[in-house]
């Protein structure tokens, strides 16, 4: 399990993952604001490193929930993720 120290969510994964993730949201949402589909990405993975360390039941936001279920869809990336962030 990787220990989480004031990192930000786009630090915890390789930049062109980052980048296919940020433009299949973009290509999913062409209605959003150019910067929106990186915000979301790095919060979305913010919000997964979290729940790897959470006590209590953690929910996300609307748009934080776009940038997850992005990633799920990359199901062997989403997978190491989870490995090494949760360790599970």
């Amino acid at each position: 399990m990787l220990t989480i120290d004031r990192v930000s969510g786009r630090a915890l994964v390789p930049d062109e993952l980052f980048a296919q993730l940020t433009a299949r949201i973009a290509h999913d949402h062409p209605e959003m604001a150019t910067d929106m589909p990186a915000r979301i990405m790095d919060q979305a993975l913010a919000f997964l490193a979290a729940c790897a360390t959470a006590t209590e039941p953690l929910g996300p936001s609307d748009l934080v929930d776009i940038g997850w279920h992005t990633f799920i869809l990359h199901t062997r990336e989403y997978a190491v993720f989870c490995q090494r962030i949760a360790g599970r």
